[in-house]
């Protein structure tokens, strides 16, 4: 499995679990602005169609074909058993351009500065980002959301991981899954799905406790 598969099943998982109504376009709009990954809606919509049968995924969803783009063409939108496809709102949005994508970033980053925190505090409850074995906060540092999250290198480096390491994702401690295979990159950040945790459009803390587990909570 790619790393686009993990991205995109990481996706769908976040909308299904949210019982929410989607075509291809809002899961490839979502992972362009949210994830900070390119993937075409074409490739979305062939993964879709390759899918659809897995009751791991859309177990109690249905798929039925809608008009969209003002009833120029049509698209298989899937939807939650019993729910009235006729309240589907977005049937007029379109797959996002490189440029629109830019656009919502360069907004988003007029909003949220990001920038590194320097100071640790200890914590004894976070919210929804699971439970550390020992809640002792021992590194804090503050990222944007607006990209796809990269743990920073200063904690990977003090967890020892190196670059090309395979990570240990039951470490990262997230609401949402984290795809089969991650892996330290060469500038010792590791990258994972925005849709893993659970804040959209804020700053992000990155905690590291003292067992080596990386936590998030919004900052």
């Amino acid at each position: 499995m790619s790393e686009k598969d993990d991205v995109i099943r990481a996706t769908v998982l976040t909308f299904v679990r949210g019982q929410k109504m989607f075509t291809s376009v809002d899961i490839s709009n979502y992972i362009k602005k949210d994830e900070g990954a390119w993937i075409r809606n074409r490739e979305v919509q062939d993964w879709l169609h390759q899918n659809r049968n897995d009751p791991s995924l859309f177990g109690g969803y249905d798929t039925q074909m809608i008009s969209v783009a003002n009833g120029s063409v049509t698209a298989q939108l899937y939807l939650p058993q019993g729910e009235d496809p006729d309240t589907y709102a977005d049937r007029n949005q379109r797959a996002m351009s490189p440029a629109e994508v830019a656009a919502v970033r360069t907004q988003g980053k007029q909003i949220v500065a990001p920038g590194p925190s320097t100071q640790a505090a200890p914590r004894t409850s976070l919210k929804a980002s699971g439970t550390p074995s020992d809640p002792n906060i021992i590194m804090v540092r503050t990222i944007s959301s607006y990209e796809r999250l990269k743990i920073p290198a200063d904690l990977v480096r003090r967890i020892g991981w190196k670059p090309g390491d395979s990570v240990d994702s039951t470490k990262i401690k997230t609401a949402g899954p984290l795809p089969k295979r991650l892996r330290v990159n060469a500038d010792y950040r590791v990258s994972i799905p925005r849709s893993a945790v659970n804040w959209t459009g804020c700053a992000l803390k990155v905690m590291l406790t003292r067992n080596n587990e990386v936590m998030f909570d919004k900052a």
